[in-house]
């Protein structure tokens, strides 16, 4: 990763982390290899609002099918993007991008956002660096 795509990285970290409601708390999801961020249904808008004046796409479920090859493998290894799911974008440079996504729960009171960098041909070394920047900027305990 290139240390303007760091840079760009750390921009959208602040703004996630600042988007955060007070006394919310960031952890990290291995699955996805992303932090993991639990709101309540009525603060994800506000959240979605903020972050995204630092991203440069937005896809749901009724448009994703037009987005890029890169932003499409994504969706992929998310299995698909869901109705009532969104997916904001923000391009690091030519080989990755950081994203937020909605994941509304059953009790639709609740909504998981989680926020990564995605290398559609990246190695394991370039998710290492990208996700201890997440998880040192959003103080997620290891």
């Amino acid at each position: 990763m290139t240390d303007e795509a760091f840079e760009i990285l750390s921009v959208v970290g602040r703004a996630a982390d600042e988007a955060a409601p007070s006394g919310a708390n960031w952890s990290w999801e291995d699955r996805f290899q992303a932090a993991l961020l639990v709101l309540e249904s009525s603060e994800v808008a506000t959240f979605f609002a903020q972050v995204g004046t630092h991203c440069e796409e937005e896809w749901s479920s009724s448009d994703v099918a037009v987005c890029s090859v890169e932003v499409g493998a994504l969706v992929t290894e998310m299995a698909g993007l869901r109705a009532g799911q969104q997916l904001l974008v923000r391009r690091l440079d030519s080989n990755s991008f950081a994203y937020f996504t909605s994941w509304p729960w059953e009790d639709n009171q609740h909504v998981s956002i989680r926020f990564g960098v995605f290398y559609p041909a990246g190695e394991l070394t370039d998710y290492a660096v990208s996700n201890i920047a997440i998880r040192r900027g959003l103080g997620v305990e290891s």
